[in-house]
């Protein structure tokens, strides 16, 4: 949406507060207040020529406005060319949410300041533009001030509505104002009024739409554009990739790196002939044209001409797997979350780091080991394995490359002196149940804050860090009381049971942490600094008791409990002689402090997999180019999605090797996979999972820390 703001007389510095909010469901579908539902909003503010070198800072605070309250969000506001953006995601969904824009100079003063409403929906975005004049003070009559303007929408269809409003205020208290719309094209139900209908032409094209408000003696007016766009609906988002440095530094966002190289998504839909009409995607340009095949470059994508009713949506970024979803969405998020600051690198060559531990726990080489973790470089590795270091040994040298030259791991990114390395060991300590001794190992000691930071680690060159680790109190307690038969009873449903077996420890026990939040939107991490581990094998006796682990990581930092319970199924791929092992699994991730109580799944497998209407726990061969994979909802939980995920298995060196080709997020019971997925002569296989707290359908690439999930392996299938 395009906005321009003029002044018809001297005035003071001011500041107008124009909104857009597209909502992803029906019109008043956004006034539903949603239990833990978040959406987002995309701010900037435009300044005219001359103001930029007086302001040093601009500020949002976000707050509950006419819906439930929640805790304000503050947001600073990053430069972008001759302006300030920013993009906020997880604002809690509710009617009203209030937005107070700050500009503000060296000194702090406040030289502008708008604010304005708008219904923040689930899965949504709310658009933002501020826009700032200046002239010189009269001490005369001063022209009135639009303090907001607001849009339902800013693309619609010919002969379709838009209602704008306004609100406006005067500085000279006696006078009288008024309004009058007037537009370039359509027409307005009552010019005169705040509150206004506009009716679209039956012509597609940009119509700009402009406010005028006059005290009699000076007016002010502002304009915004819409776009007409031919019959059809228009499904639009975002792809932006959104950094989480540690606080209390805000999350900053900008567009993929991905939405220079990879194309936009396209969306599929049936064509009611029993084919599929695919309808190509691309940007809305400055003059309000679409332009085919490139997002736009603030990253934003737009697929015109979507029929009424369901479709699917496809994207493939750079380098990475096909992903779509499916629903009837107006609004779609293409953009993920990153742990750590934006200039993050992983070492590109060999990068030798010697560390130097000492003030060890006596060490047991069956169990224990050193993890090394950094939120602001994104970094988490096991520095140090059980077998590294000799029994009872109090201190060791370990030399690691941050390269991944050895291919066993991605490289490790590199520290600058202002990230905080946590380095901490895990140590061996038991708890009875009854007769049985069950061992697991636990945060015990850990490198002092003070000697965490500083550090830096460039591409390339050798260094040392000593690390000199400190006993950590054991003030960290979880109530264990976990019963592995519980978990094994749904061993069935996890895959082909003639293809899974169980590993030596299938039942894992996790406490971790988080460094920016476990909620929805949460960002991706290289690994989570882990506090207790404990494994058990199949057929296990019940295990009850206590755990106890130090807490050594900053108060932003947010525990959770993982209990997972894993098999493993075997693909062998048309000519390899070993197979490919895939795991599947029932996992619940719980933030801390939870209440005590038995460890049990939260959702279990999906039911009755079939493809193409047959079992699809049993080998299947000519599925056909797009068969249908479908399967009941899980005897336990209630799902909030599911996701699909197809492999192609393939032949290296005689193993078999699994290559992962779709991913397809769905509420429904069922997909059909878009053509052109499956190749003749290829072998695949098919993982089904329900999750529970998860990122909504239409944030496909977006998580969370706190989820539970399960997971069906299905036979192989050929096309």
């Amino acid at each position: 949406m395009g906005v321009r703001h003029h002044t018809g007389a001297p005035r003071a510095l001011a500041a107008a507060l124009l909104l857009a909010a597209t909502a992803a469901c029906n019109p008043g579908s956004g006034g539903a207040d949603l239990a833990g539902a978040r959406g987002d909003a995309n701010l900037s503010v435009s300044l005219k020529a001359g103001l930029a070198a007086s302001i040093a800072r601009v500020t949002v605070a976000i707050s509950r406005g006419d819906g439930p309250d929640f805790q304000t969000m503050n947001v600073d506001l990053a430069r972008a060319g001759s302006g300030w953006s920013a993009f906020v995601t997880g604002i809690p969904a509710g009617k009203g949410r209030r937005f107070d824009v700050l500009a503000l100079d060296g000194s702090g003063t406040t030289l502008a300041s708008g604010y304005g409403k708008a219904d923040v929906v689930a899965g949504t975005r709310v658009s933002l533009t501020i826009v700032l004049t200046v002239s010189s003070p009269s001490t005369g009559n001063q022209a009135p001030v639009i303090d907001y303007l607001s849009a339902s929408t800013d693309q619609v269809g010919p002969g379709k509505t838009v209602t704008v409003r306004v609100s406006a205020s005067d500085p000279d208290p006696a006078d009288t104002i008024t309004y009058t719309w007037s537009s370039t094209c359509g027409a307005f139900d009552d010019a005169k009024a705040t509150v206004a209908v506009w009716t679209a032409p039956a012509v597609p094209g940009a119509c700009e739409l402009t406010i005028t408000v006059s005290d009699g003696k000076a007016s002010v007016s502002a304009s915004l554009d819409v776009t007409v766009k031919a019959a059809g609906r228009v499904i639009s988002g975002m792809r932006l990739a959104t950094h989480w440095p540690d606080p209390p530094a805000s999350a900053v966002s900008a567009p993929g790196p991905d939405t220079l190289t990879s194309l936009p998504p396209q969306v599929l839909q049936a064509d009611g002939a029993g084919g599929l009409t695919v309808l190509p995607g691309g940007h809305i340009g400055p003059d309000g044209a679409f332009v085919e095949g490139s997002f736009g470059s603030d990253g934003s994508f737009t697929v015109p001409g979507v029929a009424a009713g369901d479709y699917v949506l496809c994207h493939r970024p750079a380098g990475e797997v096909v992903t779509c979803l499916d629903g009837g969405a107006d609004q779609v998020d293409l953009g993920f979350d990153v742990l750590g600051r934006t200039d993050q690198k992983p070492a590109t060559q060999a990068t030798p780091v010697t560390f130097s531990f000492t003030g060890l726990d006596a060490w047991n080489p069956l169990l224990e080991r050193i993890e090394i973790t950094s939120s602001g470089a994104n970094l988490w590795d096991v520095a140090a394995p059980s077998t590294a270091v000799r029994s009872g040994e109090v201190k060791a040298t370990i030399v690691e490359d941050w390269d991944a030259a050895n291919g066993t791991r991605k490289a490790l990114n590199l520290l600058v002196p202002a990230d905080v390395l946590h380095v901490h060991q895990l140590s061996t300590r038991s708890f009875y149940t009854g007769f049985d001794i069950h061992f697991y190992v636990s945060a015990t000691h850990a490198l002092p804050g003070p000697a965490a930071s500083g550090i830096t680690v460039t591409d390339g060159q050798a260094a040392s860090i000593p690390a000199r680790l400190e006993p950590l109190a054991l003030d960290g307690t979880l109530e264990v009381d976990w019963d592995p038969a519980v978990f094994e009873a749904h061993r069935p449903a996890l895959g082909p049971p003639a293809r899974t077996s169980l590993g030596p420890v299938p039942h894992r026990l996790t406490v971790a942490a988080n460094a920016v939040g476990l909620e929805y939107p949460a960002p991706a991490a290289s690994g989570s600094p882990e506090l207790v581990v404990m494994t058990l094998p199949g057929s296990a006796s019940r295990a009850a008791g206590s755990v106890w682990y130090g807490r050594f990581l900053p108060s932003h930092w947010k525990e959770w409990r993982g209990v997972s319970f894993s098999a493993d199924v075997a693909y062998v791929a048309p000519g390899a002689t070993t197979p490919w092992l895939e795991r599947s699994e029932i996992e619940t991730r719980t933030a801390l402090p939870v209440a005590a109580g038995p460890f049990t799944p939260a959702v279990t497998p999906v039911g009755s997999p079939q493809i193409g209407g047959a079992s699809a726990l049993e080998d299947r061969v000519g599925v056909g180019e797009s068969p249908t994979i479908s399967w009941s909802a899980p005897s336990v939980g209630t799902p909030t999605g599911y996701l699909v995920e197809v492999s192609r298995l393939d032949v290296k060196d005689g193993a078999t090797i699994s290559t992962p080709v779709l991913r397809y997020a769905t509420a429904r019971l069922h997909v059909a996979l878009p053509p052109g997925m499956l190749e003749a002569g290829a072998t695949y296989f098919a993982r089904i999972t329900a999750l529970v707290n998860s990122a909504p359908i239409t944030a496909p690439f977006r998580g969370t820390n706190v989820f539970s999930r399960a997971s069906t392996l299905t036979g192989t299938f050929t096309r």
